[in-house]
């Protein structure tokens, strides 16, 4: 059974260029994996703050749980943010012992993890923890003052349920086994960023977030010192897009 690298997005356009070279490079670093990069129609969610990524993680985690629900056991499985790219071989994850792994943010960071990478092995505990964070996270977004009771501590909607499911010990009354892995190799975020500009090469997975998706797209916002790692995205898009026009 072929591991699996699972991902959805939403529009607009440039969400579309960002999942194709998502699928690019994870059919190039992966090659014998399984690549589902999915466009999925948005839901009738509702974030009480009026906040649409809430919304939006919302329904991408109810698909990411849905996706693991109707896995097989044994099967291997990477859920991804749509805004992110592999730029190493990701199969040494599967030589650590884990039900369910997350990725941890640099020391000092505002928020202790980010929720944009999870790696599972499916059984029954993952299935547990993966309907346990969904209907934690539609709890926390239909109850505002104990979500931002949460978000204080762990920022987004995703990341506050995930929290919550970890401090109310209900991920150690599963029986899940999870385990922290770095942001800096496993999904590099704003803050490993300047770990991987200083000494490149690190990053298995880059997340193409808040500065560095504007510095990709030369938005308002850009950060000319993120535009190594911008630079490492507009060339796979290239690549990419030679491929494509090669194969047509």
């Amino acid at each position: 059974m072929r591991p699996l690298l699972a991902a959805c997005y939403f529009g607009p356009s440039q969400f579309e260029r960002m999942a194709a070279v998502l699928r690019h490079t994870a059919l190039k670093h992966c090659p014998g994996w399984e690549v589902r990069v999915e466009r999925i129609t948005p839901s009738t969610h509702h974030s009480p703050f009026g906040v649409a990524s809430h919304t939006t993680n919302t329904q991408k985690l109810d698909w990411w749980a849905d996706v693991v629900a109707k896995a097989p056991d044994g099967q291997q499985i990477l859920l991804l943010d749509g805004d992110t790219i592999v730029l190493r071989p990701l199969d040494e994850i599967w030589a650590l012992a884990f039900d369910v792994a997350y990725t941890m943010r640099e020391p000092g960071a505002r928020y202790p993890f980010n929720g944009g990478a999870v790696f599972l092995r499916v059984n029954d505990r993952a299935r547990l923890f993966m309907r346990a964070w969904r209907d934690q996270n539609l709890r926390l977004l239909r109850t505002p003052a104990e979500h931002q009771t949460w978000k204080r501590t762990y920022g987004g909607c995703n990341q506050a349920a995930l929290g919550a499911l970890l401090e109310l010990g209900t991920v150690r009354a599963l029986g899940v086994q999870v385990l922290e892995i770095p942001c800096a190799e496993w999904n590099c975020e704003d803050s490993s960023w300047a770990r991987e500009l200083d000494a490149p090469g690190l990053a298995r997975v880059l997340h193409i977030k808040s500065r560095l998706r504007h510095t990709v797209f030369r938005q308002m916002g850009a950060d000319k010192t993120l535009e190594p790692l911008a630079r490492l995205w507009r060339e796979a898009e290239k690549e990419s897009k030679r491929l494509e026009a090669k194969s047509a």
